[in-house]
Order: structure tokens, then C-alpha cells, then sequence
């Protein structure tokens, strides 16, 4: 009895550990997205519209940065001026859904591992009759946080309070 009651508790130890490395890789895609500002820019060649000019034979003015937005299902493209810098954590659209898709990711692994945890931990004690102390002060010790959601208009992820 005392054999098996070491190995579960060493098994809970390694799986323990999983999710204390998935916490970590969680909180490492989050600190990635944070900061991240999604924004659809494009760089156009125009023509002036004056007829003796460079542009009206080919040789076109620019390129010149143009915000993309949607709104009411149409297309529209906003000059930003000829000096336009671009913000600090300035991504695409598609860059930012992949760093916000890779944070779902690792933390659907975290909720899996810690599933995990709770069933080896009931089954720990309802086979061998013991209990694990140290994974009831797991959500102190180990900064357990609630899950994380994503904001649906396209921001960053915030926390999930459950009351």
C-alpha cells in the first residue's frame, strides 16, 4: 500500500509539474499578445491627376500608407498622411489572430492538465484513501487564474471571474 501510495504521488508530482510549465507557456503567449495592436495597412502608388506630370506617364507618386477598414460590408482605405509612422506593437490582422489562436491553444492544454489533476487527485483518494495537501493550496502556490477569453471585437484576452 505504501509503494502505490508513492507512485500516485510522484505521478501527481509530474503531472503537477506539466501544468505549472503549461501556466508558464500561458502566460508567455499572453504577455505576446498584450500590447499588440491589429491593424490593416496597405502602401499605394497614386497618380496626382495633373496632366504634365510624372505620374500621368507611368511613374507613379508613393508609396503612401492607407488604413483598411470594413464598416457595412464595404471596403474603404483612409490616407495616412506622407509621414505616417507606424505605433508601437503595430501587427497584422492575421499575425495578431495567430498569437490570439496560440494562446487558446496552450490554454485548452492548461484546463485539460488541470481536468487531469482533479480526476488522478479524487481517484488518489478514493482508491488509496489519501490526500494530497499540496494540490488543494495549488490555486495559491501555483497561480492557478481563472481561464482566459478572448474579446470578441478583436482585443486582447481578459479574465474570466467565476463568482
Amino acid at each position: 500500500m505504501e509503494a502505490e501510495v508513492r507512485r500516485a504521488r510522484e505521478a501527481l508530482e509530474r503531472l503537477l509539474a506539466r501544468v505549472q510549465e503549461a501556466q508558464k507557456a500561458l502566460e508567455e503567449a499572453q504577455a505576446k499578445l498584450e500590447g499588440l495592436v491589429p491593424m490593416k495597412v496597405v502602401w499605394r502608388k497614386v497618380r496626382c491627376g495633373k496632366e504634365a506630370c510624372r505620374c500621368a506617364r507611368g511613374t507613379l507618386h508613393g508609396p503612401y500608407p492607407y488604413l483598411v477598414e470594413y464598416r457595412e460590408g464595404r471596403k474603404e482605405e483612409k490616407y495616412l498622411g506622407k509621414g505616417w509612422i507606424p505605433p508601437e506593437g503595430m501587427v497584422s490582422p492575421e499575425r495578431y489572430r495567430e498569437a490570439l489562436k496560440e494562446l487558446k491553444a496552450r490554454r485548452e492544454r492548461l484546463e485539460g492538465l488541470l481536468e487531469g489533476l482533479d480526476e488522478a487527485t479524487r481517484v488518489m483518494e478514493r482508491t488509496l484513501g489519501v490526500s494530497y495537501p499540496r494540490l488543494r493550496s495549488l490555486d495559491l502556490e501555483a497561480g492557478v487564474r481563472p481561464p482566459l477569453r478572448a474579446d470578441p471585437k478583436g482585443g486582447a484576452a481578459s479574465r474570466v471571474e467565476k463568482r
